[in-house]
């Protein structure tokens, strides 16, 4: 009895051991995957939305100094506008002036 139970003790000994090495190469190989998984898919996506928003950031910044030279243009047009249309009231006063006295 005591020789089967050393044989069943042995065989378990061995299939534990075994386990162990299986589980630490699996282990192993899932952190191999997870890093060939974030240097052949995620880090290069991340560049790529690194450059793009970049490219969208500097195509904000555009967008907003044009916006600006707009804003101001218009404000010169639009003191231009009131410069022209007061003298050109002023020529309609001296006009009805004239025609009153002539």
């Amino acid at each position: 009895m005591n020789k089967a139970v050393k044989m069943f003790e042995a065989e378990s000994s061995r299939k534990i051991n075994l386990l162990k090495t299986v589980s630490l190469i699996s282990g192993v190989l899932v952190l191999i995957v997870i890093v060939l998984a974030w240097f052949l898919v995620v880090y290069p996506l991340v560049c790529i939305l690194k450059n793009t928003t970049a490219h969208l950031s500097e195509g904000a910044q555009q967008v907003a100094e044009a916006s600006a030279q707009v804003a101001q243009s218009s404000q010169v047009l639009a003191e231009g506008a009131n410069t022209q249309a007061a003298s050109f009231q002023e020529v309609l006063l001296s006009l009805e002036d004239v025609k009153a006295k002539s």
